[in-house]
């Protein structure tokens, strides 16, 4: 099955703790006032839309509002970094360029939704591309013939216009009244003007050939291009050179749309300097130079509002002077690196930090309810729908525990309520079920906790923070007692978090030999470890002492099928070996298996049912896509490709539940997919790109690429909450209804902005205070619920 569609958002539905609950209104849309995880490559202004666009190595794009140059949307469009924008001049839209692991990807994002609404996959890098000055061509040029790709943004179809006349153009421009076209080859220096509404030849002109990082000048007669370690302005009507002068290491040129000026970046990282130039008369004049510490590192640079704004690593945006800088956007983010759910805690591993995170909501009962008629299970509830005694509910707790318990329902409108009893420390809890009329007639099979009514055990993140703090790269393991292992990228620190949060060192016989850890999972069968040598240990899920070790070689990836049966994973491009294999650890015999893969880099095995999941590259059409395989039988003989995503993902990620064989693939840009024998589906989109996935107390918990966690319910399937953690080691926890939630007592308010800044609302009035006070039964449940509804919900 090939899957390739669009991104989507879900609705904003439920919040941090209201998990499934509908809730009438929204909050303004709140962002977390952060920049780039990393380098900002490259930075556009657009004029028509009042903003301003980074673009960054962590693969987002962020606007920013040109005057107050505060926050308005991130929006994370590839794994890979963005090297390129343009702005489309009427819609809210922007075309992105990011390098992949085979070549480039050109796609358009709308920022208001977000969605990415048209991608292509090119071979090479386009020589350069943008937006028409009114809309209706996103255009690129490429080393190929035609040169000119036009590209309608009405049906993004190609529109053959332009043709072979032009060579292979390195530039173009498109008039204002987009009648015609002019493009240069920097291979002969030729000057071409063609029309676009029949594609004929206006006129040629000849010019110095070799041209790089040519800009259009304010009067648009003229242009300055760097020519090795000269500036250049040239008259692109005729093609005569007007002036030139020398300036080595250029690294960036922008030309302010409104003052004229020209502003060069150059200089070895480390060295840079920022010159302002003006033309006038037909010469180039300097105006300034700007040395010192304050740019030493930029790594872009643009100037509009007469002002001067440079990009640094660590998402630094900054107003720049002669001698200092005003930051205006960097990352505040401490980046999370692995997340593990408890009993009612959420484990988190950062940079050179862990903590425990203590919280109700990470309990994950289980309501699973019969299909009976709301008629049937209504009946004893009077007319105003204030509830009544109700049939037994079947509750199954995180252990598996089953019990039949009485429950209470009563209705709000086209809500239908439930308050059951949990045999888990017997403390009431409230859950919501939403029906699209009250006399639907068969309720939602299963609807999760949204919160308990009493004593909600909410407490500051950080009260647990652990001893002897991971490195960068620690990540958590659950093992079968309960525990956690912490492993990290080399073979020495393999760690145990026991229950009681104390640390413990796993003897670790390889410690000495200076290796790096590739991977570590888990199962009900025993822990299983690859070393960057090749050697797979399996050790007891318990007492993690050493039961078998064998070593495969070129391993990328490993799991135990059965006592008798290790798949391993490789990567053979270019070779006519398989990419996965079958191991007898006790005899070493190795057999190929059956895959259209040349890159296997996640083998998930799942025992219960005695199938294997692999993640991997495969070749289709002549392009490198992205495949999930499910191997089966006794021997694994049997192989067959569950769904293609049509992008070169190796960073993407696989999980299965264990329960009921669920399988959640994080790839590409469209979410969480899910597969359970049906159709794939996905799971509602998060702002943010999803990597390492885990599931743990009917929660699935992404990583994401820029270090923040989405979380969403696994039994409806709804987005909860995106959570941040920041440098100083507050955190937050934006719901999917535009509220947030954070740390009692902990103000959080100056690390959010609202996205539309006209926006005159108070931001502490988005904030869900806990804990909860609702009667614990009362004269009737309506009541109970429509305070809890109060709480949560919107505020006036």
């Amino acid at each position: 099955m090939n899957i390739n569609r669009s991104k989507t958002v879900a609705a904003f539905i439920g919040i941090f703790v209201l998990t499934t609950a509908v809730v009438s209104g929204q909050h303004p849309q709140l962002i977390v006032n952060t920049s780039h995880t990393g380098q900002v490559d490259a930075l556009v202004w657009s004029e028509a839309h009042s903003v301003m666009v980074s673009a960054g190595s962590d693969g987002s794009i962020r606007l920013w509002d040109d005057r107050s140059l505060e926050p308005l949307r991130n929006l994370q469009v590839s794994h890979f970094p963005v090297e390129a924008v343009s702005v489309h001049p009427a819609a809210t839209e922007v075309a992105v360029l990011t390098r992949t692991g085979t070549g480039y990807r050109l796609a358009v994002w709308d920022w208001t939704e977000p969605s990415e609404i048209f991608a292509r996959d090119l071979s090479s890098r386009p020589l350069s591309f943008g937006f028409s000055p009114q809309g209706t061509w996103l255009v690129y040029t490429r080393t190929g013939v035609p040169s000119v790709i036009t590209l309608s943004t009405d049906t993004w179809e190609e529109e053959q216009i332009v043709g072979v006349q032009t060579g292979i153009a390195g530039y173009f421009t498109i008039g204002a009244s987009e009648a015609n076209i002019m493009t240069y080859a920097p291979s002969n220096g030729r000057i071409v003007y063609t029309s676009l509404s029949d594609g004929r030849t206006l006129q040629s002109a000849t010019t110095v050939s070799g041209l790089q990082r040519l800009r259009i000048l304010q009067n648009r007669r003229f242009a300055i291009a760097q020519r090795g370690s000269q500036l250049i302005v040239i008259d692109i009507v005729n093609g005569s050179i007007v002036t030139s002068r020398d300036h080595t290491q250029i690294r960036d040129i922008s030309v302010d749309p409104r003052t004229g000026s020209i502003i060069v970046l150059s200089g070895a990282m480390g060295s840079r300097m920022i010159s302002r130039y003006h033309f006038s008369g037909n010469t180039l004049g300097l105006s300034a130079e700007i040395t010192g510490d304050h740019i030493l590192d930029s790594t872009a640079v643009l100037s509009f509002n007469q002002t001067l704004h440079t990009g640094g690593p660590g998402g630094r945006l900054a107003i720049v002077d002669d001698d200092a800088l005003e930051v205006f956007g960097r990352n505040i983010l401490r980046p999370i690196r692995s997340v593990q759910l408890a009993t009612n805690r959420m484990l988190v591993s950062a940079d050179s930090f862990g903590t425990s995170v203590y919280s109700d909501f990470f309990r994950g009962s289980r309501v699973i309810r019969s299909s009976e008629r709301v008629s049937e299970r209504m009946s004893s509830s009077d007319n105003n729908g204030n509830g009544a005694q109700g049939p037994e509910i079947t509750v199954t707790e995180p252990d598996g525990t089953v019990s039949r318990i009485p429950g209470l329902y009563g209705r709000q409108g086209d809500r239908i309520f439930e308050r059951s009893v949990s045999l888990q420390e017997s403390r009431p809890e409230l859950s919501l079920l939403r029906t699209s009329r009250f006399d639907d007639p068969v309720l939602p099979r299963a609807v999760s906790t949204i919160g308990v009514a009493q004593n909600i055990d909410v407490t500051e993140l950080l009260n647990d923070p652990w001893p002897d703090a991971p490195d960068q790269n620690g990540t958590l393991v659950p093992l079968l007692d309960g525990d956690f292992l912490l492993w990290g990228s080399s073979a020495g620190l393999l760690q145990r978090l026991t229950a009681d949060g104390i640390m413990e060192d796993v003897p670790n016989p390889r410690e000495s030999e200076n290796l790096s850890v590739r991977q570590v999972s888990s199962t009900d069968r025993g822990l299983t470890i690859l070393y960057s040598d090749g050697t797979i240990e399996e050790r007891h899920p318990v007492s993690l002492a050493l039961l078998q070790s064998r070593r495969v070689a070129n391993a990328w990836t490993a799991a135990f099928a059965r006592e008798d049966l290790l798949v391993v994973g490789r990567n053979t491009a270019g070779a006519s070996t398989s990419a996965l294999v079958r191991v007898d650890p006790r005899t070493g015999e190795t057999v190929s298996l059956q895959t259209r893969l040349f890159f296997a880099f996640r083998v998930v095995a799942d025992p219960r049912r005695g199938a294997v999941y692999v993640l991997g590259l495969e070749r289709s059409n002549g392009t490198t896509v992205t495949s999930l395989e499910r191997l089966s039988g006794r021997n694994l003989n049997r192989s067959e490709t569950i769904f293609r995503l049509p992008v070169e993902d190796v960073d993407a990620d696989l999980v299965v539940d264990p329960l009921t064989g669920a399988v959640y693939v994080a790839a590409g840009y469209d979410g969480i997919a899910v597969w359970d024998g049906g159709d794939v589906r996905f799971l509602p989109q998060t702002a943010h790109l999803p990597r390492r996935l885990t599931l743990g107390q009917q929660k699935i918990l992404s990583v994401n690429a820029n270090g923040t966690v989405s979380i969403w319910d696994q039994v409806t399937e709804q987005l909860l909450a995106d959570v941040y953690l920041f440098e100083d080691t507050r955190w937050l926890a934006l719901g999917s209804n535009g509220g947030f939630f954070a740390a009692d007592g902990v103000a959080v308010e100056d690390l959010l902005r609202f996205a539309d800044p006209d926006t005159r609302v108070a931001i502490a009035d988005a904030r869900i205070e806990l804990p909860l006070t609702a009667p614990r039964y009362g004269s009737g449940i309506q009541a109970e619920f429509e305070s809890v509804l109060r709480t949560l919900g919107p505020r006036n």
